[in-house]
């Protein structure tokens, strides 16, 4: 009770000192201070000298300093040369090093502790010694290592706590008070750098700091430009010795002390506290509200492991320690593995074949033209794929095609692959100078298309769909299979042009069928992605290669939600596969009855929690998150949406695919912790077309599984004790828009190529659920006439829907574009 109950400072001391008698020769004594009085090295010297009075109450007890003298000394230092110390320590600090991002507020702190065994103990001690540095250095560069790689950043910084007692003061380690301060230390982990070097950086800074610890913290923050300087802090416990220590049991009578934190909120998300002795006792205190006793465990299982590795005297670099044990990282490594599914060698088009033997009469296509059924889709793509071959087109060439969405399309793509070679599809919607980038890069043996895309690319050979020319029959037919390459796939690029990434047969058919094992049987699906992009295939061949009817709308039907809903309802639309923007526009379609719809799959972008309580109360569809980097074939994961939240749960690998979350050298993260996204298995492409540079940058050999490779996605992700993965971000500055994978750089290059060399473009979430691109432009760029510059370079999703006149860039204080500086976009901007 006395412990919960405040001090009030006007009228009251301090302090609180409670007998409490139990029998005769057994006492309690409550002593219940404000940290206002005495710190945690102050403690010790008032019991030393409040029971050196109960053994000998007449005993002189040492003179004690002032602390006005402590106040004298403190005014004493050169503000200047204090300040520009710090300066130079906390120069273009960008922020906190965050590990916790949703800590407002505050919250009771929850405690876990545990003790090293004495070997480890004493090999740190031995370590420290061996270096001519401190233990408390080991324990700070241990804390910044976690930091570092738990956040993946180079540059570091948390709060140490400082006994503040200056050595030069006389007496100053027996007074009681409170002296200690809390500082910012930096700190840089480089993975290349050698661990000794490391360790005695740290000791150094440590060193160098004593010298100014008494500015407040309040002066770093102004200094730093920053309210906020770190998000979690340290403390080093090496306080004198009490008379609870082994070493009183020559004292007059027999203590035990039971120490008891206050249940103060704490505003700092978490903090480690490293008491010494024969074993190193860590203790991490934690706001409840942001972690539990699992996260907590895991943060000291990590720093445990990483104090091994800096106490190894063997000659190694920072970048070879990691946050787990071996065994425990063969452990996460498994967890994110998909099921193990041997696949036949089959080609995408065989999926259809056999769909067709099946059920000939089955109703395949159904459009505006009218509907096809499996028989007669069979007989018109092999004729087609004929035309082809007869043109000239060999096995593992390029086809383009540039058809709008339609029978003919579907027809085209797979004549395409029948024909062995590799499809290519380009969107008669995008701008002339984006299909002529795509086939300059690409050089296809052959455009597939219509007189209307003919006259797009008038420069390339085609072969004309709607030209009633009869098909050889001489041409002996091509079976392509697993390993040759199926299709390939534009995406926008970081250089300022587009790249294409080659996906074999294999990659994909893994992908078609893995659908079939997470959901049900289309039945009747609809085809909204634009065939440019990936995700049309999922929806093409989900439906064809399970049997299913295909809708496909008519060209430019995304844009005409109210349109869509009513296609739902008119053909009763089992299969929903788009973006969330678009499932949020046709949700807010209240006319047309949605009650046919039996599975919603979202993807390319966070579900908002808003669209998850509209399509709760619109329709009884399950809700899917899927997840798949173009460069993985169509997908790789997915996760229900089972409650009001979507939480960006993207969910599990699916068969004969693997994630692997990895720190910025490689190595497995644990639970909770964020690391970049890599995915391996056989659903990866084999690389980009005709740029062997790009690559090797992203497809990289995998240190778990010799032989293989794994992509690495640029997407951060946790995963968590369910074994879901949950999305983060990105680690560069790729955008998703409406589900499409942009670049800002390549924005910003046709931005530069229009006249304005400065300008800087992000996606915006000013309400939820509605982001979208803006441009900051340097001058007073004619906006109409900017934005149709860009619709002539760049697709329609990739145009900015405002841009902002600036005098300036906002810039950090290292010279970095400051996007949160960015202002929000006035109506006028659009």
């Amino acid at each position: 009770a006395d412990q919960n109950t405040r001090f009030d400072l006007r009228n009251d001391p301090p302090i609180r000192v409670t007998l409490i008698s139990e029998t005769k020769n057994k006492h309690k004594i409550a002593i219940t201070t404000h940290h206002i009085a005495i710190d945690g090295w102050s403690l010790p010297v008032f019991l030393d000298e409040l029971f050196a009075l109960y053994d000998a109450p007449d005993a002189e007890l040492p003179r004690v300093t002032p602390y006005a003298d402590y106040i004298r000394w403190t005014a004493s230092r050169p503000d200047d040369k204090a300040q520009g110390f710090w300066r130079d320590q906390l120069g273009e600090v960008e922020g906190p090093t965050l590990i916790a991002p949703d800590a407002s507020g505050q919250s009771a702190s929850v405690t876990l502790s545990r003790q090293l065994d004495v070997t480890a103990t004493r090999e740190l001690e031995s370590r420290a010694r061996d270096l001519g540095i401190t233990l408390n250095a080991l324990i700070q560069s241990a804390w910044g290592l976690y930091l570092s790689r738990r956040g993946g950043q180079r540059d570091v910084i948390f709060g140490t706590t400082v006994s503040g007692r200056p050595a030069d003061l006389p007496g100053v380690e027996r007074m009681v008070g409170l002296f200690i301060n809390t500082l910012p230390l930096r700190l840089r982990p480089d993975p290349a750098l050698p661990v000794p070097d490391y360790l005695r950086h740290t000791h150094d800074r440590l060193s160098a700091i004593l010298e100014y610890q008494h500015v407040p913290l309040s002066t770093l923050q102004r200094i730093a430009g920053h309210e906020r300087l770190f998000d979690t802090l340290t403390v080093f416990e090496n306080y004198p010795a009490g008379p609870a220590d082994d070493d009183a049991a020559e004292a007059a009578l027999t203590v035990e002390r039971h120490s008891q934190h206050g249940g103060d909120a704490t505003h700092y998300p978490m903090g480690l506290a490293a008491v010494p002795g024969k074993r190193l006792r860590l203790t991490l205190s934690y706001r409840g509200d942001l972690f539990g006793a699992g996260d907590a465990g895991q943060v000291l299982d990590s720093v445990e492991t990483i104090l091994r590795g800096l106490a190894d005297p063997s000659d190694r670099k920072l970048g070879e320690i990691g946050l787990m044990e071996a065994a425990a990282a063969e452990g996460a490594l498994s967890v994110l593995r998909g099921a193990d599914h041997p696949r036949k060698d089959q080609s995408l088009p065989d999926l259809v074949c056999e769909a067709a033997r099946l059920a000939p009469d089955a109703t395949a296509l159904i459009s505006a033209e009218g509907r096809l059924d499996y028989a007669g889709l069979e007989r018109a793509s092999a004729a087609l794929a004929r035309r082809l071959a007869g043109a000239g087109v060999k096995r593992g060439q390029i086809v383009a095609m540039l058809l709008p969405r339609g029978i003919s399309a579907i027809t085209g793509l797979l004549a395409i692959m029948r024909a062995g070679a590799v499809y290519l599809p380009l969107d008669p919607d995008y701008p002339r100078d984006r299909i002529a980038s795509v086939l300059e890069d690409a050089d296809p043996a052959l455009i597939l298309t219509d007189r209307q895309g003919a006259a797009l690319a008038p420069d390339h050979p085609h072969l004309l769909t709607d030209d009633q020319v009869p098909a050889p029959i001489s041409v002996p037919p091509v079976h392509p299979d697993a390993a040759d390459p199926a299709y390939v796939i534009y995406t926008s690029g970081s250089t300022g042009r587009p790249k294409g990434a080659l996906l074999t047969h294999g990659a994909a058919v893994n992908a078609i069928l893995s659908r079939a094992e997470r959901y049900p049987a289309p039945e009747v699906s609809v085809l909204l992605p634009s065939l440019a992009f990936d995700a049309s295939l999922a929806v093409i061949f989900g439906a064809l290669a399970s049997g299913s009817a295909l809708v496909l709308p008519e060209p430019g039907a995304e844009k005409r939600p109210a349109e869509l809903a009513r296609l739902i309802e008119r053909h009763g639309i089992r299969e929903w596969i788009s973006g969330p923007g678009l499932w949020r526009a046709v949700l807010s379609e209240g006319e047309a009855d949605l009650g046919s719809l039996r599975l919603v799959v979202l993807g390319g972008e966070a579900i908002p929690d808003s669209l998850v309580a509209a399509h709760r109360q619109t329709v009884t569809a399950d809700l899917w998150n899927e997840y798949g980097p173009t460069e993985t074939a169509i997908w790789c994961a997915s996760a229900q949406v089972m409650g009001e939240r979507a939480q960006n749960v993207i969910g599990k690998p699916i068969a004969n695919m693997q994630f692997l979350i990895l720190d910025a050298s490689l190595h497995p993260v644990p639970i909770g912790v964020v690391g970049e996204l890599y995915i391996a298995g056989s659903g990866l492409a084999q690389g980009y077309l005709n740029r062997p540079d790009l690559t090797a940058e992203r497809f990289l050999a995998n240190p778990f599984a010799p032989g293989r490779r794994m992509y690495r996605s640029g997407d951060l992700a946790r995963w968590r004790e369910d074994g879901q993965v949950e999305f983060v971000g990105r680690a560069d500055q790729q955008l998703k828009i409406r589900g499409f994978r942009i670049e800002p750089a390549e924005i910003e290059a046709a931005i530069a190529r229009a006249g304005h060399p400065q300008a800087a473009v992000i996606a915006r979430e000013d309400r939820p659920g509605q982001k979208r691109l803006v441009a900051y432009v340097v001058g007073q760029p004619d906006r109409d006439a900017l934005r149709g510059a860009l619709a002539e370079a760049l697709p329609d999703y990739m145009v900015p829907a405002a841009f902002v006149a600036m005098e300036a860039l906002p810039l950090t204080p290292n010279g970095k574009l400051d996007r949160r500086a960015l202002p929000e976009p006035e109506a006028e901007a659009g």
